[in-house]
């Protein structure tokens, strides 16, 4: 759940449609290559009611689009005593076999070493309660739609 396993290089090769030597920062899922597959192949994603969570990643990688992809992200790999969430530049990160969360400021520590849970806990209930109501929509809908709302 911390970035040394999230900020894993993601190669993309398409010399007719993007520059070459060009770098994108913006934070992006394993599942976004499904719905930028579909569009690179001029093709529309399923409508078949379900709410994918993949989202088209070319205008981001065209520089067409600035800011993220989607503004917050979450990781639950065991429950809800495990959990993180990202939103914007802000990480919280809440793990079983502690009292409190960790939340860093990824844009000033990318690595993760300063806890500012302390310094701002406005912060850690703002990130808490997006995982919360994110939570509780899942478990409502299912898991047809993990990740509805991303």
């Amino acid at each position: 759940m911390f970035e040394g396993g999230h900020r894993v290089p993601f190669l993309v090769s398409w010399p007719k449609e993007l520059p070459a030597g060009t770098t994108c920062t913006v934070p992006v899922m394993s599942f976004d290559i499904f719905a930028t597959s579909v569009a690179a192949a001029g093709g529309q994603m399923p409508d078949d009611g379900r709410e994918y969570d993949s989202r088209d990643m070319l205008p981001i990688l065209k520089g067409e689009q600035k800011g993220y992809l989607r503004p917050t992200l979450y990781w639950t790999p065991g429950g809800d005593d495990r959990f993180a969430v990202r939103h914007h530049d802000w990480k919280l990160v809440s793990e079983r076999r502690q009292d409190e969360p960790f939340l860093f400021d990824l844009r000033e520590d990318p690595v993760e070493t300063a806890d500012l849970s302390a310094k701002h806990p406005d912060k850690v209930a703002e990130l808490t309660e997006l995982y919360r109501t994110w939570r509780a929509m899942v478990q409502k809908e299912g898991t047809e739609v993990l990740g509805k709302g991303l």
